[in-house]
């Protein structure tokens, strides 16, 4: 392999491996090259899907005109950056960032040589935009490069600050030496000669020559061009640009053939790159951002700094990487490719920043690795900002836990206290619709309590649905008991027809209802006082279809596509002042989907009402299960129960209902009182709860197992705690059971019956 070829082979393969788009753009907006990493970008499967072709296609409608100037701007020589947006061939829309630099063609004339992500992601986080954008511009004002101006003679009539620096010398102290003393007397024939080709005409002059400076020899790529000439046409005065190309010249010395492009390309690119040869994995290249991430720029060439920059890298949980095991080194080792790894940074000052490491391994022309390119990201400000998001989930976990604790509480004895009404059965008919009315919605909002624990799920539309046959008629008439208040506030006339005949569903009657109850309270919202909001069911073939229509501020055609997402009013919204925040229709969907059907949404336009429509798969079984109904009758059969709560009313109707199911039942209000009572009254199931003052109930379960390891006693948790942690302790403590106030009675019941009886004295 020639010094030609490597370089090429470098470089092609920096370009290839970038996740960035870069691509090549002709004044007229014709594409010209494009990297892999773009034609991912706009969904093209081949070079052939765009090259040739207009770019304004692919942008955004909007942005066209933009991106037009933008480009004309820099086929006339300019550099810039700019935003816009992209569809892609197969419709998908991204934000992108682009970087350019006018790049010289054949015919003379400028391209656009750009360099463009994708920033999508980027564009919803602005702090993290802020940050990669500040990094980005102290790297690109960094780099500087060394010049001077002299007459032939060597004379030096100027230099800028990168020069007196290679030199260890001020700008002031250089004006007017020769530049003859610091050039190494084997390069000073190759320096006379670049001399003699600066003519009237010529074009500019490269050379590349060991410079002497303070810290010894280096090598310097020299860009030379004429700047005045006498009447005769003798050189008067000249200026040389020079970069310096020590590293790169002991790594790969074919880089010179294409240096001034590639360093224009890894310039633009707000991206860490570095390269290493095989088998040491000796660094042979790196760019100023993976510096900068580094916290030092390694010594090119040195076998030392071998395999990557850092001192020290660590694994994502925290554990030692050894340099030997790094992602560079496996792919120097084994030839692997490695996406997406994730590494911990370890810089001079002790700071540690994540990064993602994407490495390729460099092939000969026999396909051996004689090195790797690593092309990485700084990701700590997201890995800080999902610790911070982690955070606030384990806080909002833990009010929630709390807040359901507290909200379950005076649920139970309300509970207890309507199946007490139930139990007593004291024959007046006028009051069942009324006790049936509060078991429902006590009972919807035990359901609702439930799902403070499972904000997550609910987020997912993962909800746990509880199937049961139900008939549509019943899920109807529940909805319209939850939403009627609303309603009649706003005076509205509601006109609902039921089917003929029961339709059947297997499904969650709370979650059906709350489809239809999200449906009708939309419907009162956004309908002006006075109005008519309508609800009928029918079926069609296999399914039960269900209709809510208003008469009220109705629905933009442009808006009925986007109804159903999260936070979306469409313009419905600016017509109430009881908007919401646009959760419920989205929620009702997904709702819907779960049961494997369908909403949607119709409406002849602003102020011609709406209609939503909501279909749901009919079950095959038309008869409901049987519903399980707590016996009244003493199927406990005197069986000894110790309730232990500080919660009177809880405790008080909740022995209550044992004591008409047949229990023989006592009531202790604190941990100590507990302990007695089982000390005399040897019962045979404690219901316990956990959150007492004092003595907690994991205590006193402790202190029942180690007191009385002799008795039978099952200890049942009846606790407004019910996360999987509470229940562990439970476990641990000495529960045999967990249940969750407030406790349906039936299992209840069943649960005590299940128990092992202990005879009455």
């Amino acid at each position: 392999m020639n010094r030609s070829d490597a370089g090429i082979s470098l470089h092609e393969a920096i370009v290839a491996t970038t996740p960035e788009c870069v691509k090549v753009l002709a004044r007229d907006g014709t594409l010209l090259q494009m990297n892999s990493s773009g034609l991912a970008m706009v969904g093209a499967r081949s070079p052939e899907a765009v090259l040739g072709k207009c770019v304004y296609d692919l942008i955004a409608p909007e942005h066209r005109d933009a991106f037009r100037a933008f480009n004309e701007r820099i086929c006339r020589g300019e550099k810039g950056s700019l935003e816009f947006d992209i569809v892609g061939l197969h419709g998908s829309r991204r934000h992108m960032e682009t970087h350019a630099a006018p790049l010289p063609q054949p015919d003379g004339t400028l391209a656009q040589l750009a360099v463009t992500r994708d920033i999508t992601e980027r564009k919803r986080s602005e702090t993290a935009l802020r940050e990669s954008e500040q990094r980005y511009r102290a790297i690109v004002e960094s780099q500087t490069e060394m010049v001077c101006r002299f007459r032939p003679d060597g004379t030096i009539l100027f230099v800028n600050g990168a020069y007196a620096r290679a030199l260890g010398e001020t700008p002031e102290a250089l004006e007017g030496r020769s530049f003859w003393d610091f050039i190494a007397e084997s390069e000073r024939p190759a320096v006379r000669a670049m001399l003699d080709r600066l003519t009237p005409g010529a074009p500019e002059v490269r050379i590349e020559n060991r410079f002497e400076t303070s810290e010894g020899e280096r090598w310097t790529l020299w860009t030379n061009r004429a700047l005045a000439f006498d009447a005769q046409g003798r050189l008067l005065e000249a200026q040389s640009t020079g970069i310096d190309i020590t590293e790169r010249k002991r790594a790969e010395e074919a880089l010179r053939a294409s240096e001034e492009r590639y360093r224009r390309l890894l310039g633009l690119m707000p991206a860490a790159v570095y390269t290493c040869e095989a088998p040491a994995g000796t660094i042979t290249f790196y760019n100023e951002h993976a510096a900068a991430l580094w916290g030092r720029a390694p010594r090119i060439g040195d076998t030392d700094e071998c395999f990557c920059g850092s001192f020290r890298l660590w694994r994502p949980d925290g554990s030692p990487l050894p340099h030997a095991e790094t992602p560079m080194a496996v792919t120097l080792r084994e030839g692997r490719e490695f996406r997406n790894r994730e590494v911990i940074i370890e810089r001079p000052d002790g700071s540690r920043i994540h990064v993602l490491v994407n490495i390729d391994p460099l092939r000969d022309a026999r396909g051996r690795v004689v090195g790797a390119i690593n092309v990485f990201h700084d990701t700590t400000a997201l890995k800080q900002a999902e610790e911070a998001l982690r955070e606030a989930d384990h806080r909002k976990d833990e009010f929630l836990a709390t807040l359901s604790h507290e909200l379950r509480t005076p649920l139970a004895p309300l509970r207890n206290s309507l199946q007490l009404l139930r139990l007593a059965g004291d024959g007046d008919a006028s009051s069942a619709p009324i006790r049936e009315m509060m078991e429902r919605q006590v009972n919807h909002l035990v359901r609702l309590v439930d799902d403070l624990l499972e904000m997550s799920r609910i987020s997912r539309g993962a909800f746990e649905l509880r199937r049961e046959h139900v008939d549509v008629a019943a899920v109807i008439r529940n909805a319209v008991e939850t939403s009627e208040p609303l309603i009649g506030t706003a005076g509205h006339r509601l006109v609902v027809s039921l089917p003929d005949r029961p339709l059947w569903l297997q499904g969650d009657p709370v979650r059906l209802a709350q489809i239809l109850a999200n449906l009708l309270n939309n419907a009162a919202k956004y309908t002006a006082p006075g109005g008519e909001v309508r609800v009928w069911a029918r079926r069609e073939a296999d399914a039960a279809v269900i209709s809510v229509r208003d008469s009220g501020a109705g629905i933009a055609p442009d808006a009925l596509p986007g109804l159903f997402r999260m936070f979306s009013r469409g313009d419905r919204a600016s017509r109430s002042s009881q908007g919401g925040l646009g959760i419920g229709l989205s929620l009702a969907r997904r709702l819907a989907e779960m049961h494997g059907g369908s909403i949607e949404a119709a409406s002849e336009g602003l102020g011609k009402g709406a209609e939503f429509t909501v279909r749901l798969p009919l079950c095959e079984s038309q008869q409901p299960e049987p519903s399980g109904e707590v016996q009244s009758a003493a199927a406990l059969s005197q069986k000894r129960i110790l309730v232990v709560d500080d919660n009177r009313d809880a405790a008080d109707s909740l022995s209550m209902v044992l004591k008409f199911l047949g229990a023989d039942v006592r009531v202790a209000r604190d941990g100590r009182q507990a302990l007695d009572e089982i000390r005399t009254y040897d019962p045979a199931v404690v219901l316990l709860d956990i959150g007492m003052p004092g003595m907690d109930g994991y205590e006193v379960a402790r202190r029942i197992r180690t007191r009385f390891p002799d008795r039978r006693t099952a200890i049942v948790a009846l606790t407004g705690w019910g996360q999987e942690n509470d229940r562990r302790q439970a476990r641990d403590a000495g529960f045999d059971h967990h249940l969750v106030k407030p406790a349906e009675i039936g299992a209840l019941q069943a649960l005590l019956a299940s128990l092992d009886a202990r005879p009455s004295s």
